[in-house]
Parts: C-alpha cells; sequence; structure tokens
C-alpha cells in the first residue's frame, strides 16, 4: 500500500449510521492521541474508545496515521476558519490599532485553547503530511498579505516595508503563541500573556 493511501480513509461514508460511526471514531482517536501520545496510540485502542470492533474501524481507516490525516484536515479547516475571521477583522475601518490587535488576539487564543490537545501532537511527535504543510503555508501568506494592507492602509502605522513587517509579526506570534500552549499547563495567564503581546505589537508597528 502506497504511503498516500495508508493515510486516506478506505471508504467515505454515505449513510447516516456510517457518517455517525465514522464521528465516533474520529472523536474517540482524538481523545486517545491526546492522553497515549502519537507512539502509544493504537488501531485498537481507537476502536475499544470508540466502542466498536477492530473489524469495524478497517472498513473506514486503515490504520491509526489515515484517522490522524482526517483529524489534521479537520484542524486545518478550523484553523482555515480563523485566518478569514482575522481578515475580516483587518478590513473593519471602525477599529483602531489596539482594538484590532486585540480582537484578533482573541481569536487566535481561542482557537489554540480548543485544539490544544491536538496541537501538541501535531507539534511535539509527528511530521505535518505534504498537503497539510502546503495548506498552513498557504494561509499563513494569504494572512500575511492581509496583515501587510492593514499596516499600509492605517493612519496610525508607517513602515517602510509592509510586507515584511507583516511577516515578522505573524512569525512572531505564530511562535510564541504555540510556544506557550505546549509549555504551560496553567492557562489562567492567558489574559496577562494577551496583553503583554498586543502592546508589543502595538509598541513595534507604532514605533
Amino acid at each position: 500500500m502506497s504511503r498516500e493511501n495508508f493515510l486516506a480513509m478506505r471508504k467515505k461514508p454515505q449513510q447516516t449510521r456510517s457518517v455517525e460511526t465514522v464521528n465516533i471514531i474520529l472523536l474517540a482517536a482524538a481523545q486517545v492521541f491526546s492522553r497515549q501520545g502519537y507512539e502509544k496510540t493504537t488501531s485498537d485502542l481507537i476502536a475499544e474508545r470508540a466502542g466498536i470492533s477492530i473489524g469495524s474501524f478497517y472498513q473506514y481507516f486503515p490504520g491509526k496515521d489515515a484517522v490522524l490525516c482526517c483529524l489534521l484536515e479537520d484542524h486545518i479547516s478550523k484553523a482555515r476558519a480563523l485566518v478569514q475571521s482575522i481578515q475580516e477583522i483587518l478590513l473593519k475601518d471602525d477599529l483602531d490599532l489596539s482594538g484590532a490587535v486585540r480582537e484578533c488576539l482573541r481569536l487566535l487564543f481561542d482557537h489554540h485553547t480548543r485544539e490544544l490537545p491536538l496541537d501538541r501532537i501535531i507539534n511535539e511527535e509527528i511530521p505535518y503530511p505534504k498537503h497539510i504543510k502546503q495548506s498552513i503555508d498557504a494561509m499563513q501568506e494569504g494572512l500575511v498579505n492581509s496583515l501587510a494592507s492593514f499596516i499600509e492602509l492605517s493612519p496610525q502605522i508607517n513602515k517602510s516595508n509592509p510586507k515584511q513587517s507583516a511577516r515578522l509579526i505573524v512569525d512572531l506570534v505564530e511562535s510564541s503563541t504555540h510556544r506557550f500552549f505546549l509549555s504551560q499547563d496553567n492557562l489562567e495567564e492567558i489574559s496577562e500573556y494577551t496583553r503583554e503581546l498586543e502592546e508589543m505589537i502595538c509598541s513595534y508597528l507604532l514605533k
């Protein structure tokens, strides 16, 4: 079996019952991956957690990697919706710089809070499949372009290279938020961390 086939579902669910079974498998897999980690997770553990036979599991997935790939695609879909929401904020005319930064960071941190278990698996244990990496790169580039337009059009900001400034901010926020969420067990510090990040970004843009 080729790697592409090993990462794909064996069959797409058509009937309502099949859709429900696949959703149960995905929910169970997310729970097992988050508790056991990638290496210790097995198809048998996922099937057991889902309350189905291993034969039923193999009807839809050739193994745990195919399930994880589906979870990653859902993860990317949610990230794409996040990026779209941030881009819409950057297009508004009625938000000042601080308000725009604060709202974007709030959406970003809410997303990471919800997706934290899968984020840990993705960032600590497995490489991205090629098509997932391409989707992430495309979303990041779109976000950089939207932020560059916001910087260029904002009367409060005077940066000689908006695209470079936007890329710096996106890279900084992405790396710092991932590090924060992957290293923190107590997420009560989110508000303070967000305020500090907002102040740093605004200070840089208004310098």
